[in-house]
């Protein structure tokens, strides 16, 4: 057998299965606590110790602490915590407390019974664990009445958030959310549990007397460090940039106001040759703005607004594409440029030898010349959609025999032929024309 956790009591010890070797992950295996040790070397090892008299008193070891109970056999746990009389662990299908050896510290409360945790710690007279609202939560038997008060945790911390829980003979510490850990009981007088607080300039309490065993005290040099603090974020490696510049797909554009244009640029690679590709990648982020040259608009700067790949070549994924945008004019007329950006370095490869850093600046800086009109400027508007005179065939077949969609002046038209489609508007004719298309 093998095992991904163990837990040492003091007259058995229980581990869980890691899953090798076609076991179930997560069962539960007890051994020692019998008053007859027999146990099979070849499964588990022989702890003879497990089951003599302890400090000279003729205590019966077995309370059927390390018997998992039948139920069990086909559970997985999450963790398992086995101590003097008792082994409690968590099902790790749904976060519920399981217990079995010495009865009355076996029995898990009812109020506890159908709650989910965290975290669990058996101790000799008691046990411990950590809610799914992250609170601490002790019970035990009555037969130690005295002895629980030392694990009732203390009000100030009653509504704390825990993480972690370990809990001794005579004491339990907890670590906070933090990092910081609490311990509380192991007081000559258990009637008033004793508890420490560690942070940095903390004052420290005295040596305890009488139990004196210091199970609450918290090294000090771990009292104002964190336990197990989370590790520092490794950065990103450094990749060098593919991209060595960026165009403006049409430099210059006319609007009137209000009106709407989609703006996109080109990617150039390292070779100077077009590859769009390049700054598809999501690292890649092209930071866009416009203003206003004359600084003399009433009405904004007009809009940028994501633009969607519909008919992208690779599938019309209608994912967000960031080298274009859709720019709405603003309503005032005037001269305005739009600008598009890729950062220098990360993004866009630096300033090369001859070159300053405003070069590379201007080299990954795409910029658009927006020119809305006044409307004396507008043109003038176009005449109505007029059809040529006498009848207008559906088809028209030439000397081939090759079919031609029709396209007239009112009504425009369509022509579909897999994998193509052509479609003009009303008014794309000339009037008093007739047009006809196919694809050969």
């Amino acid at each position: 057998m093998t095992f991904a956790s163990i837990s040492a009591g003091w007259y058995h010890a229980c581990g869980l299965l890691d899953g090798q070797n076609g076991q179930i992950a997560g069962t539960p295996v007890c051994w020692g606590a019998e008053n007859d040790l027999d146990a099979d070397e070849n499964v588990v090892p022989t702890i003879l110790s497990l089951v003599r008299p302890m400090h000279g008193k003729d205590e019966k070891a077995d309370f059927g602490q390390a018997d998992v109970p039948a139920e069990l056999d086909d559970v997985p746990l999450s963790t398992i915590s086995a101590r003097r009389y008792h082994t409690c662990g968590i099902r790790a299908d749904n976060g519920r407390l399981v217990c079995w050896g010495l009865s009355d510290l076996a029995e898990v409360p009812d109020e506890f019974a159908e709650e989910s945790f965290s975290a669990v710690s058996a101790s000799w007279y008691a046990t411990c664990g950590i809610d799914s609202e992250s609170l601490v939560r002790c019970w035990g038997s009555n037969r130690w009445s005295t002895r629980l008060q030392q694990f009732i945790v203390p009000t100030d911390f009653a509504a704390t958030r825990f993480v972690t829980i370990s809990t001794g003979a005579n004491h339990a510490c907890a670590t906070k959310e933090d990092g910081t850990v609490i311990c509380w009981g192991a007081d000559a007088d258990v009637s008033t549990p004793q508890l420490e607080i560690y942070r940095p300039h903390a004052t420290v309490p005295g040596a305890f007397t009488i139990i004196n065993t210091r199970q609450a005290w918290v090294p000090r040099e771990f009292r104002a460090s964190p336990i197990n603090p989370p590790p520092t974020p490794t950065p990103p490696p450094l990749v060098y940039p593919d991209i060595l510049r960026i165009e403006p797909v049409i430099r210059g554009v006319s609007l009137r106001p209000g009106e709407a244009a989609r703006l996109s640029v080109q990617v150039y690679g390292r070779q100077d040759i077009r590859d769009d590709a390049l700054g598809d990648s999501p690292k890649i982020a092209f930071e866009w703005n416009a203003e206003d040259l004359l600084s003399q608009s009433v009405a904004g700067n007009g809009d940028l607004t994501e633009d969607v790949r519909v008919d992208d070549a690779r599938g019309g994924n209608g994912m967000p594409d960031d080298r274009r945008v859709l720019y709405t004019a603003p309503l005032e007329p005037g001269r305005y440029r739009v600008r598009v950006a890729l950062q220098v370095g990360p993004e866009c490869l630096g300033a090369r030898e001859s070159e300053t850093e405003q070069d590379a600046v201007d080299r990954c800086t795409a910029v658009f010349d927006v020119t809305v009109l006044r409307p004396s400027m507008e043109p003038s508007p176009s005449p109505e959609p007029v059809d040529p005179e006498g009848g207008i065939p559906d088809i028209i077949v030439d000397g081939d025999g090759l079919n031609y969609a029709v396209f007239t002046p009112e009504d425009g038209g369509a022509f579909t032929a897999e994998p193509c489609a052509f479609e003009a508007p009303r008014g794309a004719v000339n009037n008093g024309q007739i047009i006809g298309s196919a694809i050969d």
